[in-house]
C-alpha cells in the first residue's frame, strides 16, 4: 500500500447488504451459494481465451497464511458480474484449493501458477504476471474477498477515465476469517474519483489488493523487486507514483482484506522492515517530492519513516533522521543501501555512510584539480531561481553575482527554460548560473540559501562538504507544525551554521521563544528585497480619475496557489468589489497573477473585471499607472496550517514603489514602519470594513493619491539597497570570512 507501515484497514459498521462471499457453513456442499448457482454454471462455460470482450482482467491470488484463503477469494472471483476474468493462482492447486474447493478445477478461467523451489514470493509474482492475458491486471491475497460488483465498476471506471492508470476501491477488514462476512457496500459513486498524485501519498494511499491497473502500465513499470520481502507491493506503488502515473480509489468499500492473526508485515525486531520502508523513501520518493518542489511532503515522509523506527536499530529516531537526509537519491542495491543506513544511524558514521553512496561521495580535503581550486569561494543554492517570476530572489542573488566572486546552483526542475529566460535578459550573470551538483561543492569555501526548506535539503552536502553556511527564513515557514519545526531544529543545531536571517518580527520571535538554536545567531532584515528597476523609477505621470480617465481601478495581485485564492483573500476582494460596484458605476477592477473568472462567481460583475496572467517586474511600471489602490485581504493558517504571507506581500511593495496606494491585512501586527491611514491603509479581515475604507475613492480620489504618494516615499526608504542589500552583503562578507578560516 502506499502509506510506508502496515496495511491500513478501513473498519465499517455491519449493514443488511452482504457480500457474495459468505462463511462456508452457509454455503452448499459445493461451497457456492444456492444464489449463484446457476449463474456460476453459466461462468465456467465461458471460456475467457475465447472472449470477444478485449476487456479481459487478470488477477493474481497471491499465497498467504489463512486457512481456506484461496478458496474464499476464488469464489468471490466465480461470483463477478463483470464475466471477462482470469485468475493466476500462485501456489500449486492442491494446496491452493483445500476444505472442498476442487469445484473449480474445471473452470477454465483459473489456472495454477506452480512456484518453482527456492523462488521467492515476488520471484512467483513476476513470473506469474508474465503470463498474465488481461487488459488489466490487479492481485488479491488469498484471504481477501472481493465484491461481486468490484471488477465491473473498476473497468467502467478505467474505460471511461483513461487519465487515471491505477483504480483502487475503498476496503472493509475480515476480523475473523471463518466469521460471519457482512459489511454494506458503499455507493458505487465511481464518477467521483478524483486521480490520486504523488501529493496524495500520505492523505490518501492506495491499497495493492484493491487495486486494478493498465497491463501496459504494469509491464512500463515493472513488478515487485525481489529484494524486498514485506513493503515490495508499496515499493511498486512508489515507483508508479514516483515516474507520474496517476492512481484513484473508487469510494465505494468493494474489497475486504482479511487480517492476518500474526501479521508478517510487522517488523520481526531486527529492523528489516525499517529498512525497507527507509529504501522505498530514499530511493523512489524523496527525489519525486524534490522534484515536485513538495518539501512538506518531503520531511512528512522522513518523519512518517522515522517515527516507526522504534527501538529496531538501537539508537534514537533523530538518529534515523539523520541517515535518511544523508542517503536521498540512492541508486545502489537494496543490500549496498541497507548497510549505508545502518552506519548512517549512527551519527558519527555519516561520513561513512556517504562515502558508500554510489551517485556522489563526501568531498575531501585532498589535492583537487586546478579546476576545483578554482571555483568561486561563494555558492548559492536553490530550488527556484532562475525563473523570472521570483523577483525578490532575483534582486537579491544579481546583487551577490554582481558584488562577489559567487555562482548559483539551481535545482529547479525546468532550469534549462528558466536559464534560457534568465540569460536573455542577464546574459552578463547566465554562465555563473548552473544546473546543482553534489560536486560543485567541491572547492567552496561557504554556501548561502534561502528559506528553511532549501538549508534542510541541502544540509547533509554542506555538512559532508565542511561548508559554513546561512540562510533567510523568509515567510513560507509554517508556524506550529511538526514537520516546519524538525526542520528549523535541524538545521539550527548544525554546527555549519553561521547565521540565519529574518525578515518578519513574528518569525525572528517564533524562532527565538521556539529555541530552535543560538538567538545570538539570529538577525532581523525587516522586509524584501526589490528590483532596483523599481527603486529607481522616475515619478510617471498618474492617470487620475476626473482628470485622465473616468475610472476608479482596484486590483488584486498575486499567485494562484489553491483554487479561489483563500489564501491571498480573493474571495473578499469579490466582495467588497460587489459593494463598491453598488455604490458607484465608476470602479473597474483588475486581477494579475493567475486568478480566472472561475475562481469566484462574478455575475453582473464580470463586465467590470479584467484578469491578467503572472507578469514580469517589467510589466507593472504601466499597468499601475492607472491603478488607484491595491488591495490585499490575504488571510495566515488557509492554504497550510501555520502557513503565513510576509507584510506587505512582494506585490504591494511593487505597487507601492509605483505610487498605488496599499489596502491590506495585517495578522500579526507586523507594521511598524508605515503611517496608517498616511502612507498605508490596514484593515481588519471583514468586508463590510475594508469597503467603508474604500468608498470614499470616486468622492475624494486626492487624498488616496496622497496615501499613495506618502506610501511610495516610505517604500523607497524601506526597501532601499541601503536599507535592504547592504545588510545582506555585510552577511555575506561574515560568511566569506568564516569559510576563510581553517577547520
Amino acid at each position: 500500500m502506499a502509506c510506508l507501515g502496515a496495511m491500513l484497514y478501513v473498519h465499517r459498521p455491519r449493514g443488511s447488504d452482504t457480500w457474495n462471499a459468505l462463511p462456508l457453513s452457509n454455503t452448499t456442499q459445493t461451497g457456492i451459494h444456492p444464489h449463484h448457482a446457476n449463474e456460476t454454471a453459466r461462468l465456467i462455460d465461458h471460456n475467457p481465451l475465447n472472449s470477444a470482450d478485449s476487456r479481459l482482467v487478470s488477477i493474481l491470488v497471491r499465497p498467504s497464511s489463512i486457512a481456506g484463503g484461496h478458496t474464499r477469494t476464488i469464489e468471490s472471483l466465480v461470483g463477478q458480474s463483470w464475466p471477462h476474468w482470469e485468475a493466476i493462482v500462485i501456489a500449486s492447486m492442491a494446496d491452493a484449493l483445500e476444505d472442498g474447493g476442487a469445484q473449480f478445477r474445471g473452470d477454465p478461467r483459473i489456472r495454477q501458477f506452480p512456484t518453482a523451489a527456492g523462488s521467492n514470493a515476488c520471484d512467483a509474482y513476476n513470473s506469474a504476471l508474465e503470463t498474465c492475458r488481461g487488459r488489466y491486471v490487479g492481485s488479491v491475497e488469498a484471504g481477501d474477498r472481493l465484491h461481486r460488483s468490484r471488477l465491473e465498476l473498476q473497468v467502467q471506471e478505467l474505460e471511461r477515465r483513461p487519465e487515471i492508470d491505477l483504480l483502487g476501491t475503498s476496503t472493509g477488514t475480515i476480523e475473523r476469517p471463518d466469521g460471519n462476512v457482512a459489511l454494506p457496500l458503499g455507493a458505487p459513486a465511481s464518477r467521483t474519483v478524483r486521480p490520486n498524485r504523488l501529493a496524495a501519498w500520505y492523505a490518501d494511499p492506495l491499497e495493492f489488493s484493491s487495486l486494478l491497473v493498465r497491463r501496459d502500465v504494469h509491464t512500463w513499470v515493472g513488478g515487485l523487486d525481489p529484494a524486498l520481502s514485506s513493503m515490495a507491493p508499496a515499493e511498486l506503488l512508489a515507483r508508479c507514483l514516483a515516474r507520474g502515473l496517476r492512481g484513484g480509489t473508487l469510494p465505494a468499500v468493494l474489497t475486504q482484506l482479511a487480517a492476518h492473526s500474526a501479521d508478517e508485515r510487522r517488523d520481526s525486531g531486527d529492523g528489516s522492515l525499517l529498512v525497507e520502508r527507509a529504501f522505498i523513501f530514499s530511493v523512489h520518493l524523496a527525489p519525486a517530492f524534490l522534484h515536485a518542489g513538495r518539501h512538506d511532503l518531503l520531511a512528512r515522509g522522513l518523519l512518517d519513516v522515522a517515527d516507526r523506527a522504534g527501538s529496531a536499530t538501537g539508537n534514537e529516531w533523530a538518529a534515523v533522521v539523520s541517515a535518511l537526509r544523508c542517503l536521498i537519491g540512492w541508486s545502489g542495491s537494496f543490500d549496498g543501501f541497507r548497510d549505508a543506513f545502518l552506519a548512517a544511524c549512527d551519527p558519527s558514521r555519516v561520513t561513512e555512510a556517504l562515502a558508500q553512496k554510489p551517485t556522489s561521495s563526501a568531498p575531501t580535503a585532498s589535492a583537487r584539480p586546478s579546476s576545483i581550486r578554482s571555483r568561486p569561494p561563494l555558492v548559492i543554492i536553490d530550488d527556484y531561481f532562475p525563473n523570472l517570476n521570483t523577483a525578490f530572489r532575483v534582486a537579491e542573488f544579481n546583487d551577490y553575482l554582481e558584488q562577489f566572486d559567487c555562482e548559483v546552483l539551481s535545482t529547479y526542475a525546468e532550469f534549462d527554460r528558466a536559464h534560457e529566460g534568465y540569460a536573455e535578459h542577464y546574459p552578463h550573470f547566465a554562465d555563473r548560473v548552473k544546473p546543482f551538483s553534489r560536486e560543485e561543492l567541491a572547492g567552496r569555501s561557504c554556501a548561502y540559501l534561502v528559506f528553511v526548506h532549501n538549508a534542510w535539503q541541502h544540509l547533509p552536502d554542506l555538512e559532508a562538504a565542511r561548508l559554513p553556511f546561512a540562510y533567510t527564513l523568509y515567510p513560507g515557514l509554517e508556524l506550529y507544525d511538526p514537520v516546519a519545526d524538525l526542520m528549523l531544529q535541524t538545521v539550527s543545531q548544525s554546527p555549519r551554521l553561521h547565521r540565519v536571517v529574518t525578515t518578519q518580527h513574528v518569525t525572528l520571535d517564533y524562532y527565538v521563544n521556539g529555541q530552535f538554536g543560538d538567538p545570538d545567531l539570529a538577525d532581523l532584515i525587516w522586509g524584501i528585497t526589490v528590483p532596483t528597476s523599481l527603486l529607481e523609477l522616475p515619478d510617471l505621470p498618474r492617470l487620475r480619475y476626473g482628470r485622465e480617465k473616468d475610472t476608479v481601478d482596484v486590483c488584486f495581485t498575486a499567485h494562484r496557489y489553491m483554487p479561489g485564492g483563500f489564501d491571498k483573500g480573493y474571495d473578499s476582494f469579490v466582495e467588497v468589489a460587489r459593494v463598491l460596484a453598488s455604490e458607484s458605476q465608476a470602479f473597474r477592477f483588475h486581477v494579475v497573477g493567475g486568478m480566472t473568472p472561475d475562481d469566484a462567481a462574478l455575475g453582473e460583475l464580470a463586465s467590470r473585471f479584467t484578469f491578467y496572467p503572472p507578469q514580469l517586474t517589467r510589466f507593472f511600471p504601466e499597468f499601475y499607472r492607472q491603478i488607484d489602490v491595491i488591495l490585499s485581504p490575504n488571510r495566515p493558517f488557509t492554504r497550510r496550517a501555520g502557513g503565513f504571507d510576509g507584510f506587505p506581500t512582494g506585490c504591494c511593495i511593487d505597487a507601492s514603489l509605483c505610487g498605488v496606494a496599499i489596502c491590506c491585512t495585517d495578522a500579526f501586527g507586523e507594521n511598524r514602519y508605515f503611517q496608517p491611514g498616511e502612507a498605508i491603509l490596514v484593515t481588519p479581515q471583514d468586508v463590510d470594513e475594508i469597503a467603508a475604507s474604500l468608498h470614499n475613492l470616486p468622492h475624494r480620489p486626492e487624498s488616496f493619491e496622497a496615501i499613495g504618494a506618502a506610501g511610495r516615499a516610505r517604500s523607497r526608504e524601506l526597501y532601499s539597497v541601503r536599507a535592504q542589500l547592504e545588510p545582506r552583503r555585510d552577511l555575506i562578507r561574515g560568511l566569506l570570512e568564516e569559510g576563510g578560516r581553517p577547520l
